[in-house]
């Protein structure tokens, strides 16, 4: 029986290779080719966040996806992707948007929706939230947060948008403050019983803040918040022995400031240190 050279059968293998290779790239570029020209049938939005959140809804989204020209009908090769992306995190309330096409033929555009963790209203009775990645967002028109509210010495630039970071440092507002109660309700949010007690923040002319329980003193001084960690540890503690002892509604006021001390003035004048 005769046989094939070896050298004949080392050179067809990579002949195979290569010719496998091409069809393979021929096959996809017929399928892209094939993609792009089929028409847009569907827009499928999906609007993610928190199930408690409503800033924006499907409608809305879809009206700024068809914003200019309605995307169904459109080839999928022509869709603007990119733009609609970009118009889309523009919106104050979206931290971040995606959009694709399937070869079934429809537009899939995804929204992430910001999940404010305060809400500020500051010295010019401004009112605005700040998100837990930091990001400054409008109040809804329709729609109202369940969060903490900070008053008082906030001074927080304007923007067209109304979204800035309050972690990058503006030069329009040295003393904004926003990011002194950014970091106070991410610590307060980091312990249960304490995300549930507070419900306010006061921040004073010199940027000190005062906490404001639900129940219990009227006002707790920590301080810039630097501490905050510390002086939580130490108003559990104070708070369970207040509760032992029956008495811990009578205070109007306690002091956290100073280490290893806790200072409470009764809603009466008068002032009780507290080792």
């Amino acid at each position: 029986m005769s046989q094939k050279p070896q050298g004949t059968k080392k050179w067809l293998r990579p002949v195979a290779y290569i010719g496998g290779a091409v069809l393979l790239l021929t096959a996809l570029g017929f399928v892209e080719a094939t993609n792009d020209s089929a028409v847009c049938n569907e827009l499928v939005i999906d609007v993610d966040g928190r199930s408690d959140m409503h800033f924006l809804d499907a409608d809305a989204v879809r009206a700024q996806v068809n914003d200019e020209v309605p995307v169904t009908g459109m080839a999928l090769g022509e869709l603007p992707i990119k733009q609609i992306e970009d118009r889309l995190r523009t919106l104050p309330s979206v931290a971040d948007a995606d959009a694709y096409h399937t070869l079934d033929g429809k537009l899939h555009v995804r929204v992430r929706q910001r999940e404010p963790i305060v809400r500020v209203i500051d010295a010019n009775g401004h009112s605005f939230y700040i998100d837990k990645e930091g990001w400054t967002m409008p109040v809804s028109d329709t729609w109202t947060a369940r969060v903490p509210v900070a008053v008082g010495n906030v001074f927080e630039p304007a923007t067209s948008t109304g979204v800035r970071n309050v972690l990058v440092a503006d030069t329009t507002a040295p003393n904004s403050r926003a990011a002194l109660v950014f970091n106070a309700v991410l610590t307060l949010r980091s312990d249960p019983f304490w995300n549930a007690m507070i419900d306010q923040i006061a921040v004073l002319p010199d940027g000190q803040l005062e906490l404001i329980p639900r129940v219990g003193p009227r006002r707790v001084q920590v301080g810039f918040g630097d501490k905050l960690h510390q002086h939580l540890d130490k108003l559990n503690v104070f708070y369970k022995q207040g509760i032992a002892n029956g008495d811990w509604r009578r205070y109007q006021r306690i002091d956290l400031r100073f280490a290893d001390q806790v200072i409470a003035t009764n809603r009466n004048p008068t002032t009780t240190p507290t080792h």
